[in-house]
């Protein structure tokens, strides 16, 4: 069964910049489609059984823990697992997330976020970390906001053409989603996927 997910979201509970409400989070995936939604906070992973609260009242719809790392290398990372628990300060080196993921590194998938957000070159020194994703997030309502046309029937992001080339340079998996700290972009952007290994998007 193909999935419709947001892979990052996040709320008021966990990210000061959110003002979103997990609950309605989850009542708008629902009425807008979604089958599933990652809450990705900032440097903190939502509890197993704060998310089994929310799988109770929400019984149709997937939810998961990642997290959303700030490196010293100046690139956010999305981390989806439940297989450990990261617990990194802001601006950690590279070095150290590698570490904390190796032993369950096949029991997360890892995309790097709004990479061209405030660059539109990749530095040398972010290059091991491309090398070692998953996926990389090719647009977003964040990525959105550096500037964006309307091009083939779609609103894509004017560095568009970075995204896919760091796609295709490093065998990245193309992630779409909302980024979203406001609930009315809930459901706006998502990718679907038939699993976190194996995504196909629409």
């Amino acid at each position: 069964m193909t999935m419709r997910i947001d892979c990052h979201v996040h709320t008021a509970r966990h990210s000061a910049c959110s003002d979103i409400d997990p609950a309605q989070a989850c009542a708008l995936a629902l009425e807008r489609g979604l089958h599933g939604l990652v809450f990705t906070e900032h440097h903190h992973q939502w509890e197993e059984c704060e998310l089994e609260c929310l799988r109770r009242d929400f019984p149709g719809l997937g939810l998961y823990t990642g997290v959303e790392i700030t490196l010293a290398e100046g690139h956010d990372v999305i981390v989806i697992t439940d297989a450990v628990r990261l617990t990194l300060p802001p601006f950690s080196p590279f070095s150290a997330l590698r570490a904390a993921l190796a032993p369950v590194r096949e029991r997360a998938f890892c995309f790097v976020a709004h990479a061209f957000r405030y660059a539109n070159r990749l530095e040398a020194r972010a290059k091991p970390l491309f090398e070692w994703a998953d996926g990389i997030e090719v647009l977003s309502v964040n990525i959105l906001k550096t500037g964006w046309g309307w091009r083939e029937g779609r609103c894509l992001p004017d560095n568009e053409r970075l995204y896919q080339a760091a796609a295709t340079r490093f065998g990245l998996t193309p992630i779409f989603t909302t980024d979203a700290h406001r609930d009315f972009v809930i459901g706006s952007i998502a990718s679907a996927t038939a699993g976190w290994r194996a995504m196909a998007f629409q």
